[in-house]
């Protein structure tokens, strides 16, 4: 059954490398609930997408850039949420 599954959605296959496809990073609920207290917090937010292996935020506290606050949050495989 998981091969058929698989089979059947190669058909749909995104081009990764295509700027204009939606991109999908999947992370664990703490390290959002983590960013979103940053993000809360900072006046200027930048997030990162690295394919989907990895994002990062880029935050300032303030407008005078002073202090700067990078999190790196991990991403987690598809296929290891299945297994």
């Amino acid at each position: 059954m998981r091969t058929a599954v698989l089979e059947t959605s190669n058909k749909d296959q995104i081009d990764e490398n295509d700027e204009n496809e939606d991109k999908e990073i999947s992370v664990k609920l703490q390290d959002w609930r983590n960013a979103s207290k940053i993000v809360a917090t900072c006046k200027t937010v930048v997030l990162l997408i690295a394919h989907k292996e990895a994002c990062a935020l880029h935050c300032f506290l303030d407008d005078s850039e002073d202090v700067e606050i990078i999190y790196f949050i991990s991403g987690v495989k598809i296929r290891d949420l299945l297994d």
